[in-house]
């Protein structure tokens, strides 16, 4: 009888923590792409030397299906710029793929990011080319829809 309410009490616990990792999962879950849907994504640099990814905030917008990035231009440009569609944009069920880019005078500045829609997760690569060297930066962390 003891064996059987041990057990009883265990599957209990892991129903519970089940339950509390499928709502944190919930949470962070890009559930919907449309327009007017803002992303606030947050990242740290975990390899690289550009340092303007030590520990950044990305905002991502929906419209029209395409999704636009004021980050670069904000990050390298001009601040009264808007912001530009991304390119080689790929929307699945499971994942959102696409490339930023801003060129500058003398610099190319790129980044390939994916947005992981289930869990929240965030990773991108980021270059800056300067024509006969270059810098990059890879970071992780976590999206969040915010409006």
């Amino acid at each position: 009888m003891k064996r059987f309410l041990l057990g009883l009490v265990l599957l209990s616990l892991i129903g519970t923590i089940t339950s509390v990792n499928a709502t944190e999962t919930k949470k962070n879950a890009i559930y919907t792409i449309e327009d007017g849907t803002k992303l606030e994504c947050t990242a740290k640099r975990i390899s690289g030397s550009i340092d303007d990814y030590i520990d950044t905030t990305d905002y991502y917008y929906f419209k029209n299906g395409k999704i636009y990035s004021p980050n670069l231009v904000k990050l390298y440009g001009k601040i009264n710029e808007d912001p530009r569609k991304v390119l080689r944009l790929k929307i699945t069920d499971d994942q959102i793929k696409f490339k930023d880019r801003y060129y500058e005078t003398w610099t190319m500045n790129y980044k390939w990011a994916t947005i992981d829609r289930k869990t929240g997760e965030y990773k991108f690569s980021a270059k800056r080319d300067f024509g006969t060297w270059y810098r990059l930066a890879n970071a992780v962390g976590k999206c969040r829809i915010v409006e």
